[in-house]
């Protein structure tokens, strides 16, 4: 993900590119604007909800071949992964 900052990481939450901080005051986390936030994202999404968000955003800008094949838009996994 790009180096944003808090600023441009609260702009993104706004527009609902980004998932709300884990703790308040934190930055808001996985900003995703473009093609390569969705590539470093998806390194590093681990629970449903922050799959789910990288999923939604990797359609929208057209990066959806960047996801495993093995992750519904829901954000679980397929059986047997």
């Amino acid at each position: 993900m790009g180096d944003y900052n808090m600023e441009q990481r609260q702009k993104l939450l706004k527009q609902g590119k980004a998932l709300p901080p884990n703790k308040p005051g934190g930055p808001p986390r996985f900003p995703i604007d473009d093609t390569s936030d969705v590539e470093s994202a998806v390194h590093l999404a681990r629970s449903n909800e922050e799959r789910a968000h990288v999923y939604k955003h990797a359609k929208r800008v057209g990066a959806l071949g960047k996801i495993s094949d093995n992750w519904k838009p829901d954000g679980s996994l397929r059986s047997g992964s």
